[in-house]
């Protein structure tokens, strides 16, 4: 509970210079919007409102038309607080939320909708019930924040949550059904741990880890956290702690990365929000090679000064160009990942803190979305000029 508490009132800080709290004629689209996914096969993104400065009674989910450029207001469908990356599993038409507390929330999608709408969303019921009024959860540890869907071949499809209490829930795909991997009786979660602290069974030297990205060529997972720059691998695959990649002897006590990309040639780039940098790292040795929990000393291959802290990178289809978030200065960069130098940026016209970025495929389209001004910026990623302000 002190972990949530502490979040939110994290969360609300950063939101506190930008918009007012606790709104009540509040009359917007977009709501703190951090989360852009388009659903396969169609032409409707899921955009997600987080609603942190509570302008609103709950948070949603909201569609998005690719073609038409336009957010489908009609679609608006109230969820909760704080969801900022829910999960999209296409096959069993369904949507996964954690909701920081200790649920993952689960709604059912439809496309097309109901009453003509592009898509509707309802709560898909959960067994067991939690309670009579939280019928459509399973419980998760402490702080849920990121989750994602994986095909093993031993398990089956399962959800992976990442709680930021510091241990990964486990979740078979079909039954929901929570598979207790943990000593303790209040936690069922594995313990995200290493061999630097593998000793230490009662603690949780993960804590505070809040997202994590799957590196396509390795199957690892790298489990993130905005104020360490300890970076831990997961495998997924055997349902383990592969290791952790320490930063300390680069970036000492500085703040860590929030957000990394993979190039396909065996280069990660970790945005780094205490170096103001992007960090480019040989990754193509960090691979599944039967040692659990080593500890990883980066091999960086170099370092791009950006001079603003960096919230998202996202890499184009080629994946030639990155493109850099900065939350502070409310700019977005691209670079040249042949030369590794900044190429361009901009200052966007209306948008603040900008977060979530989106390549729209086979389209020279970049999207942000901008997260204290409740804003959409549709830009051009060859000149990185602004088309268009949504709504």
């Amino acid at each position: 509970m002190y972990m949530r508490l502490f979040l939110v009132v994290l969360l609300l800080t950063v939101g506190c210079d930008e918009a007012p709290l606790f709104s009540d004629d509040f009359e917007g689209t977009l709501n703190a919007p951090a989360s852009f996914q388009v659903f396969p096969g169609t032409n409707i993104a899921l955009l997600s409102n987080t609603n942190i400065n509570l302008q609103e009674p709950f948070g949603s989910l909201i569609a998005y038309d690719v073609d038409t450029q336009t957010v489908l207001e009609d679609t608006k469908h109230y969820t909760v607080n704080f969801g900022i990356r829910p999960l999209i599993d296409n096959d069993r038409e369904r949507i996964l939320i954690p909701d920081l507390d200790r649920y993952v929330r689960v709604y059912s999608f439809q496309i097309p909708g109901e009453d003509g709408l592009a898509i509707s969303f309802d709560e898909e019921e959960v067994t067991p019930i939690i309670s009579n009024s939280l019928t459509n959860a399973f419980e998760a540890d402490d702080v849920p924040s990121d989750i994602a869907l994986v095909e093993t071949q031993d398990y089956g499809d399962i959800y992976i949550v990442l709680n930021q209490l510091g241990t990964m829930t486990i979740v078979d795909a079909d039954s929901l059904e929570v598979t207790d991997l943990n000593d303790e009786d209040r936690y069922e979660g594995l313990r995200i741990t290493s061999a630097l602290t593998i000793d230490q069974n009662k603690k949780y030297p993960a804590r505070g880890v809040s997202r994590m990205s799957k590196n396509p060529d390795t199957g690892l997972f790298y489990l993130l956290h905005p104020s360490s720059n300890f970076v831990y691998l997961f495998d997924a695959e055997h349902i383990e702690n592969e290791g952790v990649i320490s930063f300390l002897s680069l970036a000492g006590n500085t703040s860590g990365v929030r957000s990394v990309a993979f190039d396909g040639a065996g280069r990660g780039y970790f945005a780094h929000a205490g170096l103001q940098s992007i960090l480019v790292v040989d990754v193509s040795q960090i691979t599944d090679n039967g040692i659990s929990f080593e500890v990883i000393d980066p091999v960086v291959i170099n370092t791009i000064p950006l001079f603003g802290i960096p919230n998202e990178i996202i890499l184009n289809d080629a994946q030639d160009t990155a493109f850099v978030s900065l939350q502070d200065s409310n700019e977005v960069l691209q670079i040249d990942l042949a030369t590794l130098l900044i190429t361009n940026r901009i200052t966007l016209s209306e948008g603040r803190g900008p977060g979530s970025l989106f390549f729209e495929t086979g389209s020279s389209e970049l999207i942000s979305l901008d997260f204290f001004s409740n804003t959409l910026t549709r830009m051009d990623s060859t000149t990185l000029s602004e088309i268009e302000v949504l709504p």
